[in-house]
């Protein structure tokens, strides 16, 4: 159906139009007795084409054809008149006018001749306006591609997807939510555009409750793409109708993302326009969603094989560690018996022997409890924790003595690592204790900001690291005790991308500085009041 507003001062000549023109059966029209009154209706309804009079009281034909391209520069526009005058058709051309018609003859035929010009001009600009919508969503999805294609983190891609949906494909909003399978709620955890508070508003569940009825909530259950073509009439938006109008949403269509089998999710897009989403959008964004779908499947698997590179790496080393290490040592322990047989009667050396026995038991409990905990990085997935709290505890074990051990770490920042992250903070503090010497005074752990990451300090002003150590110190068995521990710390922290270095003055004090990239650090968020 074409929605035309028919603007004349002749009330009898707007009837006779209007039955004329509504007799074709997919034409409606609306009338208006002057071009003011034409621009109060365009300010409140959306029409498909204008139809007007030239000569009118007030502002004519022309003027209010300018008005009308400076407001709604698409908007088909028909000049309809009865003054035949080669300059105002002219005039009328060079203003923006789809078409220039003139009255006078047989009212049949000039009444055809307009419906068929009506229906050309709207036919002509929708076709133009759809092929500008699906060049978007080509854009769109040649984008996507490329993203899929160079971006390895999760994160970063859901993010970017949302992103060029809104710059490329000129959507108002778009955004990702995964659910949570623990309380089959939908999270967003993607989102760009004019939100404004919008998916703070959102409650959403998969589950066939009030709350899994809207369109993300079916369309992840049925597990298949859900279309609101007019947001203000579909009862399905009944909880966000308001909210959606303030934002100038008019439609809006949700697809499922899935991950192998799996739906896992749902991509929702809002456009201001109502009957945005026609077949072929639909088809076109659901391709998009399925490569999205796909590249977050070859991610899992990509995930999968390095979590099956880093056991087999743990277990050659351990391996390494059991034959070798504890070997070496049981090999010493042997000798040191065999010397304690033929020494007993010299009750010194008997003792010291005992005691070089005994710090090899000690060596090789510490290997065991080194293999425990290494076998326990990445079983876990990474999450997110509170920083200050982790630090907090790894400090608590501590026992400092004089050395003041200060913490400066915000209680708002939190960040995505392994479950181990706490034995990380417990190593570096207790490698300042034990080898810090008698002029250690303070053990300081802090953090900075620097560009878009996070860098963890802690920094003591004992004796330092010498120059030509300070990569060879996270090698396995390199330095005092078991050499495992600032090799452990490495580990672990590398399971979700951080990284650590030391980066103190030898003689001055050492300084270990752990990097936290962007998608791995963030601030609490604050529940909203509502």
């Amino acid at each position: 159906m074409i929605s035309a507003l028919y603007v004349d001062d002749d009330p009898d000549l707007l009837e006779v139009g209007r039955l004329f023109l509504e007799r074709s059966g997919n034409i409606r029209i609306e009338t208006a007795l002057s071009a003011e009154e034409g621009l109060n209706k365009l300010r409140t309804t959306p029409y498909d084409i204008v139809i007007s009079d030239y000569q009118m009281p007030g502002m004519d034909g022309i003027a209010f054809l300018k008005v009308v391209r400076t407001r709604y520069p698409k908007l088909p526009f028909v000049i309809f008149t009865g003054r035949g005058r080669e300059e105002v058709a002219i005039e009328a051309l060079n203003s923006g006018a789809d078409r220039y018609i003139q009255k006078g003859g047989d009212p049949r035929s000039q009444f055809t001749e307009l419906i068929h010009t009506v229906k050309d001009s709207v036919e002509k600009r929708r076709t133009q306006e759809e092929i500008i919508h699906l060049n978007r969503l080509y854009s769109v999805i040649s984008r996507t591609n490329r993203a899929t294609i160079h971006i390895r983190d999760r994160q970063a891609l859901l993010d970017e997807a949302c992103r060029i949906a809104v710059e490329e494909g000129k959507f108002l909003m778009a955004w990702i939510g995964i659910v949570d399978p623990a309380t089959r709620e939908v999270r967003p955890v993607a989102a760009c555009g004019y939100e404004a508070g919008y998916l703070s508003l959102l409650s959403i569940t998969v589950d066939n409750v009030p709350q899994g009825m809207g369109l993300t909530g079916s369309c992840i259950r049925e597990g298949c793409p859900m279309v609101c073509n007019e947001i203000l009439s579909d009862p399905r938006m009944e909880d966000y109708r308001e909210e959606a109008a303030r934002r100038g949403y008019c439609s809006s269509a949700s697809f499922p993302l899935r991950d192998g089998n799996e739906i896992i999710g749902a991509m929702r897009f809002y456009s201001g326009e109502c009957n945005f989403f026609n077949d072929r959008e639909l088809a076109l964004l659901r391709e998009l969603t399925d490569d999205i779908s796909f590249a977050l499947e070859m991610m899992e698997r990509d995930s999968t094989l390095a979590e099956l590179a880093l056991s087999n790496r743990k277990l050659n080393l351990l391996n390494d560690l059991i034959r070798h290490d504890i070997l070496n040592t049981l090999t010493g322990l042997l000798g040191l018996e065999d010397m304690a047989a033929t020494r007993l009667s010299d009750p010194t050396a008997t003792g010291q022997i005992l005691d070089e026995i005994r710090e090899s038991t000690k060596r090789i409990q510490q290997q065991i409890t080194f293999t425990r905990d290494y076998q326990n990085i990445g079983v876990h997935a990474p999450q997110w924790q509170d920083l200050h709290a982790v630090v907090t505890r790894a400090a608590d074990p501590a026992n400092p003595g004089p050395v003041a051990l200060k913490i400066t770490i915000d209680k708002d920042l939190e960040v995505y690592a392994d479950a181990m992250l706490e034995k990380v903070f417990f190593n570096l503090i207790d490698n300042a204790l034990r080898y810090g010497g008698g002029d250690l005074t303070r053990i300081a752990l802090s953090v900075r900001t620097e560009c878009s990451c996070i860098i963890i300090t802690c920094q003591d002003d004992g004796p330092g690291i010498p120059d030509a150590e300070k990569e060879r110190i996270f090698d396995s068995g390199f330095g005092k005790n078991t050499g495992l521990g600032l090799f452990l710390a490495r580990e672990i922290l590398g399971i979700s991308g951080l990284s650590i270095r030391e980066t103190g003055i030898s003689g001055k004090g050492a300084c270990f500085e752990i990097t936290v990239p962007e998608q791995a650090w963030r601030r609490k968020r604050v529940p909203s009041l509502k």
